[in-house]
């Protein structure tokens, strides 16, 4: 039969496994790092959708194009076709 080894045969400096309380907290970080990520990307996409397929952005120029700015000034930082400062301009 093998001796049994017990703490105080392992070298020191050894790499041991962290305690149990350590363990459970490094996994509810990681775990809310995920959810944090996941609440992002979907945030992200849906403000994407917004801009885009719903219209924000034409929105968004409408206003600014209502300013009453000068129009040199509302086409230098415009958005859209009506701006002068997007591609459509």
């Amino acid at each position: 039969m093998a001796p049994e080894v017990t703490e105080a045969a392992v070298a020191p400096g050894a790499v041991h496994d962290p305690p149990q309380p350590v363990t459970e907290a490094l996994q509810r970080v990681g775990s809310s790092k995920i959810r944090l990520a996941r609440v992002s990307v979907v945030l992200d996409a849906l403000v994407t959708l917004v801009l885009t397929v719903g219209g924000g952005i034409a929105v968004l120029d409408g206003l600014w194009m209502r300013t009453g700015w000068p129009e040199l000034w509302r086409g230098a930082a415009g958005m859209g076709p009506g701006g002068g400062g997007g591609l459509g301009g």
